[in-house]
């Protein structure tokens, strides 16, 4: 998950799209909104002085099939998990200019 994330944040314009969406699912509740948490690992990747970003927020808020956060201990095939990323991704920014 953490390279994957690393990949796409080295893609401008997707990071730069993902970060310039207004989510209003995180006026509602941050910590539930998939979309909100991926852009403050965005943004921490952009603008920290750490070495690390903590994805534990993203992981909360990214919801498997039945509706469960991410459990850090199994393994997920990373095609599967890149293209669920992109369907709820692609959901989340449904209507907007990006």
């Amino acid at each position: 998950m953490n390279s994957l994330f690393q990949q796409l944040f080295m893609i401008n314009s997707l990071r730069n799209d993902v970060l310039s969406v207004k989510d209003a699912n995180a006026q509602v509740d941050p910590d539930e909104s998939m979309l909100y948490q991926l852009q403050l690992l965005f943004a921490g990747l952009s603008r920290s002085e750490k070495q690390y970003v903590n994805p534990k927020g993203f992981c909360h808020a990214f919801k498997d099939w039945e509706g469960n956060p991410t459990n850090v201990l199994e393994q997920m095939d990373v095609e599967e998990f890149f293209n669920m990323l992109m369907d709820r991704i692609e959901t989340a920014v449904k209507g907007s200019p990006q």
